[in-house]
């Protein structure tokens, strides 16, 4: 269970990865110095001892034999090192004050310390404890707390250094020494000076970091565990929110923006993030647009469905009347029934009757032209006063029949544009209406005016209102006010539905409306 919570906490592996990582370089860098310390350490040492007796070697060069015991003993005091001086016949001086290892081993040494001088401070190696190894020279050296040897008198004794700790001393073989040569001014001869310089323990300063492994180890894992901490929760925080940003993406919400300042690949990350969400967002609102636009699209191609099978009911039901009476005067005509054996007055009827259908069949074939997507209508202009007068040939003796008077304020310069015979047939269509629903010695009112850019065209006729609830109905296909069907009281009931097919193709205004005298049909046409 819990290396499941941390193979799916991004937060967790980087802390454990950082913190081994520290770790391992903590562990790598002690032992790195655990390992180069002693060699560094006596390499200085070496360094610095050689550096001294260049100095003295200069100083011996120009003093004579007393003057060269002098600054041999205070070289000896000052450095603590194993050394002796030869003389020029390869022999050890033993006026000359010197340092020799009479022995040692692990935890212990003894040094032959022979000095010149007067009062001389000899320092110990720090964490040595003096032990005193000649009797005779209890009055003449003392140990202070510091592990400093203070000498009072020139003599020659021996010293036992002891450590608490477990120490390690490696002899110096005889032709791995330092040696200097000098000449005094008083004495023939070369002087050979010789140092041993390994006469401390080397391995002291790891030792010491040995000593602090534990509380080195402590700090080492605090130290690691805080920028472990710190470290994973500074990467993993914005990956963390990229992250959850995602999974809200991958719901479709795409409200969370990372709005990051960075400007490295994590930045970058965002900000691609960021347009990736901006783009989805944009082509799911274009997608849903597009699948709105196509639902109307279905929607009204289920309601044009609707209307193809209503008009069809409709043209078989306006059809079959006609048809059926037409069958029965020509089987009564053929089979001599009756009052059908006078053929000359029922073929007059029947053509009546093919008349009325061959107009209906005509007024179909246009509603399915019109209907039509690959219709295309021409575009020329048209004389609207012309247009109105040859529209109102037909029904002049009609109004003289029924004694309507026709009043007209028509300006004989107004063009419109559009196809002239479907135009024709809106202006038929609509004066049919007004002049055959009008009751005798109604008036008919027809004007023309000009508004902006628009013609508007009003015919009135008077003596006559729709019903309120038939407004909404007066354009649909077979609709008629009144509700017989009969002939002689009500039309096919296509010509509003091809007055509103036509002119819904020129994109042109329109309305129908009852007015204090009557119905008034208004439209309003664009400049030609």
């Amino acid at each position: 269970m819990f290396r499941r919570k941390i193979s799916e906490n991004l937060s967790a592996k980087i802390f454990i990865l950082t913190l081994i990582i520290l770790l391992g370089a903590g562990a790598i860098t002690f032992g790195f110095i655990a390992l180069v310390t002693p060699i560094t350490y006596t390499s200085v040492m070496t360094s610095d001892l050689d550096y001294k007796a260049k100095e003295l070697i200069t100083r011996l060069n120009n003093s004579t034999y007393e003057e060269a015991i002098k600054l041999v003993d205070k070289f000896v005091v000052s450095t603590s090192s194993n050394m002796v001086v030869l003389t020029p016949n390869n022999e050890v001086d033993n006026n000359m004050p010197s340092i020799e290892i009479v022995e040692g081993g692990t935890n212990f040494f003894k040094m032959t310390v022979k000095t010149r001088g007067d009062e001389s401070n000899l320092e110990l190696i720090e964490g040595a404890n003096f032990n005193e190894q000649n009797n005779n020279v209890d009055d003449n050296i003392l140990k202070s707390s510091d592990s400093t040897v203070t000498i009072y008198n020139s003599d020659e004794f021996q010293l036992g250094i002891s450590y608490d700790d477990e120490y390690t001393y490696s002899s110096v073989h005889e032709d791995e020494a330092l040696t200097y040569n000098f000449e005094l001014t008083d004495k023939l001869g070369e002087y050979t000076l010789q140092l041993f310089p390994e006469i401390k323990p080397v391995n002291q300063a790891v030792l010491s970091l040995i000593k602090i492994a534990p509380w080195l180890l402590g700090c080492l894992l605090l130290f690691s565990f805080i920028c472990a901490y710190f470290y994973s929760g500074y990467i993993t925080k914005p990956i963390v929110r990229l992250s959850k940003i995602s999974q809200k993406m991958a719901h479709l919400d795409f409200t969370y923006k990372c709005n990051d300042i960075r400007i490295d690949e994590i930045g970058l990350l965002g900000k691609n993030l960021d347009e990736l969400s901006t783009r989805l967002s944009n082509a799911l609102d274009d997608l849903r647009q597009s699948n709105e636009a196509l639902q109307k699209d279905i929607n009204l191609e289920r309601e044009l469905e609707q209307q193809r099978l209503a008009f069809f009911s409709a043209v078989s039901h306006e059809l079959k009347t006609p048809v059926t009476i037409l069958k029965g005067q020509l089987i009564g005509m053929l089979e001599g029934i009756d009052v059908y054996k006078d053929h000359d007055k029922y073929l007059a009827r029947a053509l009546m009757v093919t008349s009325r259908m061959e107009n209906l069949i005509q007024e179909i074939l246009m509603v399915t032209k019109m209907e039509s997507r690959d219709f295309i209508s021409k575009q020329e202009s048209i004389n609207l006063g012309s247009l109105l007068d040859d529209c109102l040939i037909v029904y002049k003796e009609l109004l003289e029949q029924k004694q309507i008077g026709l009043s007209m304020d028509v300006d004989k310069n107004m063009y419109i544009t559009g196809d002239i015979k479907l135009l024709h047939k809106v202006i038929d269509n609509i004066l049919c209406n007004a002049i055959f629903y009008s009751p005798e010695g109604a008036n008919v009112d027809i004007l023309t005016h000009k508004t902006n850019e628009q013609i508007v065209l009003t015919i009135e006729n008077s003596g006559t209102n729709i019903p309120e609830e038939s407004f909404e109905h007066l354009f649909e296909a077979f609709y008629r006010v009144e509700k017989s069907r009969n002939r002689s009281t009500g039309g096919s009931g296509l010509g509003l539905y091809l007055v509103k097919l036509i002119l819904d193709k020129y994109d042109t205004q329109y309305l129908i409306e009852n007015t204090n005298n009557g119905v008034k049909f208004t439209i309003i046409f664009s400049y030609a």
